[in-house]
């Protein structure tokens, strides 16, 4: 998606995960990565590395000072990661809404809530048709981004 929307070419390197990426980074190997915040607010906390933007479409609290990648020149460049309690498929609707209803009340513990801003997450919360409706918007989003590219599977 950066790479289209800001008209450049990039080389994709996979990892296996997350912590040979701090690594190549801090050692040099690779020039950039665009990974969750979590993962990387210690290393830039510490200045081993440096934040260059975020990819939400507004600034984030552990990070005031840092841009967006909108902010930087690409409007309308947004990658958003989420995390979401799932349960199987035929879940009695009301452990649904009882599930649902106990994670919006952690979520709006101030406690909690300031314990996962700390450590680099952006609390959401929401009912079941909310996550449902992300997840659909976001498989067309990047549905339409594969194809854009011609991206394929070998």
């Amino acid at each position: 998606m950066l790479c289209q929307t800001a008209g450049i070419q990039m080389t994709h390197v996979p990892y296996r995960g997350t912590g040979q990426v701090v690594n190549d980074l801090i050692a040099g190997t690779l020039d950039l990565a665009i990974d969750t915040m979590p993962t990387h607010l210690p290393h830039i906390r510490s200045g081993t590395t440096r934040a260059l933007a975020t990819t939400l479409p507004q600034r984030v609290a552990a990070l005031p000072e840092v841009p967006t990648v909108a902010e930087s020149g690409f409007p309308g460049f947004e990658i958003n990661v989420w995390y979401m309690l799932l349960g199987p498929a035929g879940l009695p609707e009301p452990v649904v809404r009882r599930w649902s209803a106990a994670m919006n009340k952690a979520l709006s513990d101030p406690e909690i809530r300031g314990k996962l801003e700390a450590a680099g997450f952006i609390p959401g919360g929401g009912s079941a048709a909310d996550a449902v409706a992300l997840v659909r918007r976001d498989a067309e989003r990047y549905g339409a981004l594969v194809r854009k590219a011609d991206i394929r599977i070998e």
